[in-house]
């Protein structure tokens, strides 16, 4: 699934979770998700600690995630979150 622009906040976080739910569950050996974040619009708090929740929980059924690119709506409530290291970014 392919979304073009959004926000990531508490009010969106049920759409991502089905979105990455579909994805996550299609069958193959070796499962990886991978995020591009960079065209997000707004990004809060409850969006981003969703999103590092979804993460983890992936991450503990097997299924690898990157968070391939960020933009500036991502960056600055990644950085006043301060989960530049508990969330799977890629560097740049």
């Amino acid at each position: 699934m392919t979304v073009d622009t959004g926000e990531l906040g508490s009010e969106t976080t049920a759409l991502l979770r089905e979105a990455i739910v579909q994805a996550a569950a299609r069958p193959r050996e070796r499962r990886r998700l991978i995020l591009d974040l960079s065209a997000l619009t707004h990004c809060d708090n409850g969006g981003l600690f969703a999103l590092l929740g979804i993460c983890q929980a992936l991450d503990a059924a097997g299924i690898e995630v990157d968070i391939a690119r960020t933009g500036p709506a991502a960056d600055t409530a990644i950085e006043h979150a301060g989960l530049q290291d508990r969330l799977p970014l890629r560097p740049p």
